[in-house]
């Protein structure tokens, strides 16, 4: 910094020898042909999180929902065998009733995903599975896993579900695994 006194501020505009003006900004005259005038606009930070991630709690409201589905459609599909002179509290038939809640959920989920983006849990709770780096609906295959592991993430007390709160995209492991992520719907 100039240790000395600072100049008197001009002004008035004057003309020089070559026919430019001089313009006053602050304390400092510019000699220019054209003048480029820039306002001082504060500029949006960029923000790291994404907007349209899905929040934990409509996550856990949209799989309730789907699993609520799951159990009933089993309970409709498994009604038949009720009716007969079976004890329904053995282990065998609990293990029964619950490998069919399994194959009715994995497929119900499956099936949705892959063909419609959501199932009716996601649509409830305007939700979409889109594939992470495609911006699409997820393939099949993507579905299937995703469900695989969903189950498998049910089967262990919800460990598969920890990695939401982890992770700057909220995704659940069974999303990390299948390439997916859970947003809401536009």
């Amino acid at each position: 910094m100039p240790s000395g006194p600072l100049p008197e501020p001009v002004a008035k505009k004057a003309e020089a020898e070559t026919g430019s003006e001089e313009i006053e900004i602050g304390r400092i005259m510019i000699k220019g042909d054209t003048i480029h005038i820039t306002a001082d606009v504060e500029t949006e930070e960029y923000s790291d999180d994404i907007e349209d991630l899905a929040p934990f709690s409509m996550r856990f409201g949209a799989g309730l929902f789907d699993m609520i589905i799951a159990v009933f459609s089993t309970m409709i599909l498994l009604s038949p065998l009720a009716f007969t002179n079976s004890n329904w509290f053995s282990p065998s038939s609990m293990l029964i009733f619950v490998g069919s809640i399994a194959l009715v959920t994995f497929v119900y989920m499956t099936v949705c995903l892959g063909f419609f983006g959501k199932t009716m849990g996601m649509r409830l709770f305007s939700l979409e599975l889109v594939d992470a780096s495609e911006n699409e609906y997820p393939t099949l295959r993507q579905a299937a896993v995703n469900s695989s592991v969903f189950l498998m993430s049910l089967v262990f007390a919800g460990t598969g579900f920890l990695t939401v709160f982890f992770n700057e995209e909220r995704r659940a492991l069974h999303d990390l695994l299948s390439g997916t992520i859970l947003v809401r719907e536009f």
